[in-house]
């Protein structure tokens, strides 16, 4: 357990949750991902996936995640888009996992919130293209991670919460 203390507040990685993508919807998310891999054919991949995905279980979220999208590369091609946005939105499922991890109503509340956020960001920008549906989600979690960031440092009470006029 790492403590980290900032002034008179401290905070614990044991109140964040485990890292390790093991939740029920974190491996029904690696499950669905080798769905995607095997609908796709790629029939000569499907160990590769299984290796990588298996491997994924026992691995920290963020790693989980990447290890999802190896798993996706050789087997997913660009016209495959159906199969990239249910592969994609399990994979944020798995990502998402510590969040989850806390059984606190709000948390989980803004959870969904981001999921419609970003579901929606990728069904408008999908009319446009693949190109500007990715260019769209690449902002708004870069957005989304520039506004946890904010708070993080307000709530620690390393900046004003009040604008300096």
């Amino acid at each position: 357990m790492v403590s980290i203390s900032v002034g008179s507040q401290s905070l614990s990685t044991a109140a964040v949750g485990s890292a390790v993508a093991r939740d029920p919807f974190s491996v029904a998310g690696l499950l669905a991902v080798f769905a995607v891999v095997q609908s796709t054919g790629a029939d000569r991949w499907t160990f590769f996936a299984a290796v990588l995905l298996g491997g994924a279980v026992f691995l920290p979220s963020t790693i989980a995640f990447v290890a999802g999208q190896f798993a996706l590369i050789p087997a997913v091609t660009i016209d495959d888009q159906v199969a990239i946005a249910v592969a994609q939105i399990a994979l944020l499922i798995v990502l998402t996992e510590p969040a989850r991890d806390r059984s606190v109503p709000v948390v989980i509340g803004a959870t969904a919130v981001a999921y419609a956020g970003l579901l929606g960001v990728i069904a408008v920008g999908l009319r446009d293209g693949l190109l500007v549906a990715g260019g769209l989600l690449c902002l708004s979690v870069a957005l989304g991670t520039y506004l946890v960031h904010r708070v993080t440092l307000v709530r620690l009470g390393m900046v004003d919460a009040e604008a300096k006029e």
